[in-house]
């Protein structure tokens, strides 16, 4: 593959196929096996209060040590958490409660945090500050908790202003090489990404339903969590 021409306006080449098979494609490296790979966007989407923060610094950890992750296998990988939502004491707190009860005995030092509670700002702001401070940093996800934070003065019933909200996104995927891992409770936020994992809140108490989809892999199969302080455990529902 050749680049045929090039400017100075920051874009990608234009590419010449001047031979292509099967053998020639690099395939993105996985990081949640039949999930999500490397410069993909996944949402956990769902109500306030349903879990999804303590989902996410599971998911951190797990990446960031190699450990399963509700049941699937995971890829090693350095991780940056960004979060706008927590103390930082109540967050540490709650990761050390994760780290026990998987009993994990390695990973925090690939594991890097950056509190910006009252520090909300536009997407094209924040993202731009990411890009920079990852630099060299070969992140293998960044996640962001939770990501309407960064919407500014967006309006999310606006086709213009999500598109341009999701361009920044995929900007910080490619010019990272991380997966991106949002927390939202806005659907329309949802609808431009690789992976979404639905969260439906149960009948049974501490019981959360998960409906999924999935881009670039075989449909996967829906499934129920379980809460258990601190963890979320993943039962399959039989119907599914």
């Amino acid at each position: 593959m050749n680049n045929i021409i090039e400017y100075e306006d920051g874009l990608p080449p234009f590419e010449n196929f001047a031979k292509i098979d099967e053998a020639s494609i690099k395939e993105l490296p996985e990081l949640i096996k039949g999930i999500l790979s490397k410069t993909e966007i996944f949402a956990i989407e769902g109500p306030p209060k349903s879990y999804k923060s303590w989902m996410l610094m599971d998911l951190a950890l797990s990446i960031a040590s190699g450990e399963k992750w509700l049941g699937f296998e995971t890829t090693k990988g350095r991780v940056l958490y960004v979060d706008f939502n927590s103390q930082e004491p109540d967050f540490l707190e709650r990761l050390v409660k994760i780290e026990k009860e998987k009993g994990i005995t390695q990973g925090f030092d690939s594991l890097a945090y950056w509190n910006l509670l009252g520090h909300a700002a536009s997407i094209d702001v924040i993202v731009p500050l990411i890009i920079k401070k990852a630099k060299r940093q070969d992140y293998s996800m960044i996640i962001i908790d939770p990501v309407y934070k960064m919407l500014g003065e967006r309006d999310t019933e606006s086709t213009s202003d999500m598109n341009e909200f999701f361009d920044q996104l995929d900007r910080l995927a490619q010019e990272s090489g991380a997966a991106i891992v949002i927390d939202s409770f806005l659907e329309k936020l949802n609808r431009a990404v690789d992976t979404v994992f639905t969260l439906i809140r149960s009948r049974e108490s501490g019981t959360l339903n998960v409906d999924v989809a999935v881009r670039s892999f075989p449909p996967v199969k829906n499934f129920k969590l379980k809460w258990q302080v601190p963890l979320l455990h993943r039962l399959y529902l039989k119907n599914s």
